[in-house]
């Protein structure tokens, strides 16, 4: 689940019931564009960062409010007047937010050797 707009996508250990779950990454389409007068070497020094968060249970409900929200049917058929609006999800006594957690790692995947490699 996630979105095109944000480049993000979430998932859960529901979806795969208590089993491992190997992250694949496929870039079937990689390109590299540098525009300029002259070669500077140091265009070279390129990758990519890709960044993976964990969170506590109330950001992913939340996520997965604004996933039916935005994306699921029930939020669709409430656009056209066919189902009743969803109300937002909280876990404050009051109703008026959300208090949730993440973490984040971030993993940088060096290019420049590859580039420089494929330009001689």
């Amino acid at each position: 689940m996630g979105s095109t707009e944000t480049s993000t996508a979430f998932f859960t250990d529901r979806q795969f019931r208590g089993e491992a779950y190997t992250l694949r990454l496929r870039w079937d389409n990689f390109s590299f564009i540098a525009m300029g007068s002259q070669w500077d070497p140091s265009l070279a020094d390129c990758g990519y960062r890709i960044a993976l968060y964990t969170i506590s249970k109330s950001r992913y409900d939340w996520a997965l409010y604004l996933w039916h929200r935005d994306e699921g049917p029930y939020g669709d058929m409430a656009d056209i007047g066919f189902a009743d609006p969803m109300w937002g999800y909280s876990n404050v006594s009051t109703g008026a937010g959300v208090v949730a957690a993440q973490s984040i790692t971030e993993i940088d995947i060096p290019f420049a050797d590859f580039v420089r490699e494929q330009l001689k």
